[in-house]
């Protein structure tokens, strides 16, 4: 990465990330009743054999700020979960934490040490939770999957992080839902940023792109794609670009993988969401982006 996107990747990782998705498939049964609440059948199968709400929420979170071999929560990363919390506690639903490491140290020591960080995650955040609301899964990866492939002071810093992702779904006690497989992969992908008025990848995105790859392949799952756009321009051309821009990162992954072993979903956000309010250079740049979610299915 070049120095400016590095700095942006760093802004970027710190905030919360909040999107609307609605998709994916399976061979679930699906009654006439809930096929009419989809536009897509297949997707519609998928959400309903995870009690997945049509117009499910879905939020993403990156805790970034863990000292070298520490799991410890930052009060940068505490308003970060808290403004997640305030979010979804009114809500119930699917939440996945994701814990990682720096590549030094030894494999073995760095898987317990990403444990201890996404356990303190979870710790924080049902401390403020209704634990029955929601299904809570822990995955962690050690030095597995680095964001960042350099071996600078920047790119550990980086790579010590934590995912969160929420994912909303019908109320509890729904007969037939599948229960979370505890040894499935989900991985979870940010664009540094997209150039203004732009739908191609920049160098950085496709690196991004790629150590997602790395980490999929060979695997079956669903990938979820959402497009975002900063405020400049009207709504309605800024949707359009948000959805090329998740159809650009659908492009380049299905060049990459076997498009066949993937269910995928894009949302176009257009500047909805954005995830600096501010209006400056830097905040424009950080809010045009894709997020993508993988999560292995069985």
């Amino acid at each position: 990465m070049t120095g400016q996107n590095q700095r942006r990747y760093t802004r970027l990782a710190a905030m919360l990330v909040a999107t609307m998705l609605s998709g994916c498939a399976t061979d679930t049964y699906v009654s006439q009743e809930n096929r009419d609440k989809f536009d897509n059948v297949d997707v519609g199968k998928f959400l309903i054999s995870e009690c997945m709400q049509p117009n499910r929420q879905v939020q993403v979170a990156t805790i970034s700020h863990f000292d070298f071999d520490k799991a410890k929560l930052k009060a940068t990363d505490q308003a970060a979960l808290n403004q997640l919390i305030a979010s979804i506690e009114k809500l119930s639903g699917q939440v996945s934490i994701i814990g990682h490491t720096d590549v030094q140290g030894s494999s073995e020591y760095n898987l317990a040490l990403s444990l201890e960080r996404a356990k303190a995650v979870e710790r924080y955040m049902k401390t403020q939770l209704n634990d029955e609301q929601y299904q809570w899964e822990i995955k962690y990866y050690g030095k597995s999957k680095p964001a960042n492939l350099a071996s600078s002071p920047l790119a550990h810093r980086q790579n010590r992080r934590a995912y969160i992702v929420f994912e909303e779904t019908m109320p509890s006690g729904m007969a037939g839902c599948e229960a979370l497989v505890p040894e499935r992969q989900v991985n979870v992908a940010i664009t540094p940023h997209f150039d203004f008025d732009r739908s191609d990848l920049s160098h950085d995105a496709k690196l991004a792109l790629d150590e997602l790859i790395a980490n999929i392949e060979g695997q079956q799952g669903r990938i979820l794609i959402a497009g975002h756009t900063d405020v400049q321009g009207s709504q309605n051309y800024n949707h359009q670009l948000a959805m090329k821009r998740a159809m650009a990162v659908q492009d380049y992954l299905r060049q990459h993988l076997p498009a066949q072993n993937f269910r995928w979903e894009l949302k176009s956000f257009g500047e909805q969401a954005p995830i600096s309010n501010q209006q400056t250079q830097d905040a424009n740049a950080l809010n045009r982006r894709a997020v993508v979610i993988f999560k292995q299915t069985h």
